[in-house]
């Protein structure tokens, strides 16, 4: 039941941060987009893994691992191929909601990874978390091409094109293209099952349910937004231990 209404909560999110960015209900593959890519980066804010990698994430509201622009000059820092940095003795900006807080994470290089660390954006709540994914989504032009496809693959290649991830293989755009739509098309999946509609996948695991109009709150969830941002909070507390074995098993299978 976790899983299922912590799948219900991130959609309602999803769905609340795009129609107050569009001005409208969102189509079902644009919120899928949304909440697909914030399933595969943090698992909704659950993957973010304990000291030193991202000292002080937990609780972050980070839904889709967005770099904090603002502080990325003074506190980045690239340490190149290698083990990965200790970061123990590293001064970072203090963690406030609207500030930041430090990540190591690294790029693909011929040397293997190629490991930095700088500051990563701490939201003020989880549907600002999902609004500033969907913004990014929105300027790479990831959600009108969801609407307008109802396929994973121009998704991932259009975020792929706007820098929103590296993947794992060095000189191979495809290769990380193709990565990435397999991991986001599995999210959907996921999505789909676990809130008990037909995936609508056809033949093609990467493909995302039928396009239509957002109907509105799920019904096993309070309609009152307050009360929802609890419940939240609850159900995130309660999956957490699961939610973070499975993003492990994800990151070990990239």
């Amino acid at each position: 039941m976790a899983n299922r209404e912590l799948e219900l909560w991130a959609q309602w999110c999803a769905c609340m941060a795009l129609q107050d960015l569009l001005g409208r209900l969102p189509m079902a593959a644009e919120a899928y987009a949304l909440q697909s890519v914030c399933r595969i980066e943090t698992l909704y804010g659950l993957g973010w893994k304990s000291p030193p990698h991202a000292r002080d994430m937990v609780g972050s509201n980070n839904m889709g691992a967005n770099q904090c622009r603002e502080h990325w000059k003074q506190y980045s820092h690239v340490y190149g191929p290698g083990k990965m940095p200790d970061l123990s003795n590293i001064q970072t900006p203090s963690a406030r909601p609207g500030c930041c807080a430090l990540v190591v994470d690294s790029s693909p290089s011929a040397q293997g990874p190629s490991w930095y660390s700088g500051p990563y954006k701490i939201n003020p709540d989880p549907i600002a978390a999902f609004k500033a994914v969907a913004n990014i989504m929105i300027k790479m032009g990831a959600i009108e091409i969801a609407r307008i496809t109802c396929a994973v693959e121009p998704v991932s290649r259009a975020l792929y094109r706007g820098g929103y991830y590296q993947g794992r293989h060095h000189n191979d755009p495809e290769a990380n293209i193709q990565d990435h739509a397999a991991a986001l098309g599995a999210a959907v999946r996921a999505i789909a099952l676990a809130l008990v509609e037909s995936p609508g996948l056809g033949g093609d695991p990467r493909e995302m349910p039928p396009a239509r109009p957002w109907s509105g709150y799920p019904p096993v969830l309070p309609s009152d937004e307050a009360a929802q941002c609890r419940m939240g909070s609850m159900l995130i507390e309660e999956a957490h231990r699961t939610a973070v074995e499975e993003r492990n098993r994800y990151v070990s299978e990239m």
